[in-house]
């Protein structure tokens, strides 16, 4: 395998409420064996967050990631002609590559809303309920030719008490 890239982060804090973070990673790795692109390496990969804290008892946040698309499992299984003589061709990559996708997430905290210690928070994933693919893993998911659906918009609800 042979990877160059670069990353970077900005960090900005406007206000003692408002925080603000952007990270960036371009990236190419090659599997020089076969001469292509390596499994499951995406090119560019993004983060996001937006941090509001206006009170001591109020947090909401906003993050998201872009992930470039990514090839699947390669197949490195030599391909034999009837005749039992090598073809100089490989099995091959197991299914499509996936498209590129983001995802965003939110998150709502508030604490001391009965005594002080007790704290409700709802936290959302994939807010805009993105259809995304993971690239398929392995010959035994061949049946997965567009990757691995990802999961939808999902809730979780916690209420608890800080001791």
């Amino acid at each position: 395998m042979e990877t160059y890239g670069a990353e970077a982060t900005i960090y900005f804090r406007p206000s003692q409420s408002l925080t603000l973070e952007l990270s960036g990673v371009y990236q190419k790795t090659r599997d020089l064996h076969f001469d292509i692109d390596a499994s499951y390496s995406p090119g560019m990969l993004a983060y996001f967050k937006a941090v509001y804290h206006p009170s001591r008892n109020f947090t909401f946040s906003v993050s998201g990631r872009y992930i470039g698309a990514m090839e699947p499992y390669y197949d490195p299984t030599p391909i034999y002609s009837d005749d039992g003589e090598f073809t100089g061709d490989y099995t091959g990559r197991t299914s499509e590559t996936v498209d590129p996708y983001l995802n965003i997430d939110a998150n709502i905290s508030v604490s001391n809303i009965v005594t002080d210690g007790t704290f409700l928070n709802l936290h959302v994933t994939n807010l805009l309920d993105t259809e995304y693919y993971y690239p398929t893993l392995s010959i035994n998911n061949a049946w997965a030719d567009r990757g691995t659906l990802g999961n939808g918009r999902r809730y979780m609800l916690t209420m608890g008490y800080h001791f």
